[in-house]
């Protein structure tokens, strides 16, 4: 086995690499950046563990009992779980039930990832998109709605004939410009749902801006009228445009105000806007779109930053330098992380 190979089955079973991606980098993110300073030949090896991880739980489909029993059934029916019961050879027995242990999880795991392989296959509706760190990209659904996803994104887009429903899972920040669609057997237009971990969009025909980054979910809409259920609450909240929604998933506490929408979806034209952003603010785009992570060796400084100004989404150097004048301080960058001294 190769060592990228190797160093791949250890990501994916290390519990701090699985909360740091889970987490959208909320956890162990020092570690891990640090890791990727000290360890540049292995970051092509780290970025497929986490691209695993995050397409693994885009999937929301589960094994039925029949499913589960068959690969318990397997999983029992192998020839090396057979164990025999010599006291004579107890300690070594438990140790070799342990490593079989393993062993039938491995085999449970591999028959699971072989499930939700052919049942992704079996529904061939589905279109999955991707964006990559700095990078943003205008989508045609099938349904001809337009969505520009931003950096660091995933979107999968589903048609469900029988409920006349198009259905969206988006993980990361998208803008959409819903499009009514009704299918050649269909007498009504078919309604659209974009799905969150914590929330569910419901329009019909609209504009409006999604980003569901780490503990909140924020929707802005900027046309049109739309209905969100929350998860764990009663009722739904229509929004008007010019209107904030966000979702805390913690704590389940919801934000709503008025806004100026078009000023939260300057990022799909290419360009970042800040209003009086704090350290944690800018920081937070600088992580979720870029990767970036932002060190400062006297914290002091971090107060100093109260940022107004607009700069290229595809120049984020310019925005690195910006922060270095206005808390005056000198930029040292290595990798994907960035120290203020």
């Amino acid at each position: 086995m190769s060592s990228n190979s190797s160093l791949l089955e250890k990501l994916l079973s290390d519990e701090k690499f699985v909360s740091w991606v889970q987490s959208n980098g909320k956890e162990y993110d020092a570690y891990w950046q640090r890791w990727i300073v000290e360890h540049p030949q292995y970051e092509e090896t780290l970025e497929k563990a986490r691209s695993y991880l995050l397409e693994l739980g885009t999937h929301r489909y589960t094994l039925s009992d029949a499913q589960n029993k068959l690969l318990r059934q397997k999983i029992f029916s192998s020839p090396q779980f057979h164990i025999s019961e010599d006291k004579k050879t107890a300690p070594k027995l438990l140790q070799r039930r342990q490593l079989l242990w393993r062993a039938a999880a491995v085999f449970l795991l591999v028959g699971l990832g072989g499930w939700l392989a052919w049942q992704a296959m079996k529904d061939s509706s589905i279109s999955t998109y991707h964006t990559a760190y700095g990078e943003v990209k205008q989508i045609t659904l099938p349904d001809s709605s337009l969505v520009t996803l931003n950096a660091n994104s995933m979107l999968r887009y589903r048609y469900d004939s029988q409920q006349n429903q198009r259905e969206v899972w988006l993980s990361g920040e998208g803008f959409f410009d819903v499009r009514r669609s009704k299918a050649h057997n269909q007498t009504q237009p078919s309604s659209f749902v974009v799905h969150t971990d914590q929330l569910t969009v419901q329009v019909l025909g609209t504009r409006f801006n999604v980003k569901h980054r780490g503990e909140k979910t924020q929707v802005v809409l900027e046309e049109g009228s739309i209905q969100l259920a929350v998860e764990e609450r009663e009722g739904t909240l229509l929004m008007q445009p010019d209107e904030l929604i966000e979702v805390h998933h913690s704590s389940k506490e919801i934000d709503q105000q008025q806004v100026q929408a078009q000023n939260y979806s300057t990022w799909k034209e290419g360009v970042l806007r800040f209003e009086g952003a704090s350290f944690d603010e800018i920081s937070s785009v600088l992580s979720e779109n870029y990767g970036l992570t932002l060190y400062f060796s006297d914290q002091e400084r971090m107060t100093f930053i109260n940022l107004r100004g607009t700069f290229p989404a595809d120049n984020v150097d310019l925005l690195l330098e910006a922060i270095a004048n206005v808390t005056r301080t000198s930029l040292h960058r290595k990798g994907n992380v960035v120290e203020y001294r």
